[in-house]
């Protein structure tokens, strides 16, 4: 079994978005540079919510996403979009925090260009005092997804991903600066994630790797489970 984390079970999502913006605020006026790479998707809603609302000094900080889809920022797929919407529009301009534009200034066919550019953009940040991410049901975190062992471990801040599946493609931090983060914060909920999370949870060091657990066996630092009781494999 895999035991290099730590499990905290809340009520609800809400407590669980809760109990993660506590955590960034009290790492914000903590000593250190204030980078915080930060999730996409859609349980962290309640998690930008909270911190629009508890945090009043942005003052040097600095957010990055964990991924982003390469489309438009008006775009629903858009997670740079979605924090603007749930976390720069709730707070005063002159407050906010810096948040990195992954795409800056999307074009399909100047991915490679976008991706240097990112990475030469961020490289002067690392490393990041710690990562919020979420875990998707197939054990995929960021835009880590099975399939892509080559690029995962790839030495550059953020990686090219190209799925079959989709019309767009994805940046993604790569596996290797997660690892080297010293917190990483994993934001988990809803019954559709129990069955990973258990599988994650009891895998065995000889057993399959999905992408998050060949991530928790490498982390260098502290990996901490934030899950609601419908997420818990316990419940």
């Amino acid at each position: 079994m895999i035991n290099h984390f730590e499990l905290k079970i809340f009520p609800k999502v809400e407590d669980v978005c809760r109990a993660a913006a506590n955590i960034f605020f009290d790492l914000l006026n903590s000593d250190g540079k204030n980078t915080f790479i930060v999730p996409g998707g859609t349980t962290p809603h309640m998690f930008y919510y909270y911190l629009a609302q508890q945090v009043c000094n942005w003052k040097n900080t600095t957010l990055v996403l964990s991924d982003e889809r390469l489309v438009r920022e008006d775009s629903p797929e858009s997670n740079y979009g979605m924090i603007k919407r749930k976390l720069l529009e709730l707070i005063r301009i002159e407050r906010s925090p810096k948040l990195i534009n992954v795409v800056n200034g999307f074009s399909p066919d100047y991915s490679n260009q976008i991706l240097e550019s990112l990475n030469f953009r961020t490289r002067q940040l690392l490393p990041p005092k710690a990562a919020f991410l979420g875990i998707g049901t197939d054990g995929h975190t960021a835009s880590l997804f099975s399939g892509f062992e080559d690029s995962l471990h790839d030495k550059e801040t953020f990686i090219l991903i190209n799925r079959s599946s989709e019309k767009f493609q994805r940046i993604s931090v790569s596996l290797k600066i997660l690892s080297e983060t010293p917190l990483l914060f994993f934001l988990v909920s809803g019954k559709k994630k129990k069955t990973v999370l258990k599988q994650i949870i009891n895998a065995s060091e000889e057993s399959g790797q999905l992408p998050v657990q060949d991530l928790f066996k490498k982390a260098k630092g502290k990996v901490t489970i934030l899950c609601d009781k419908s997420a818990s494999p316990d419940q």
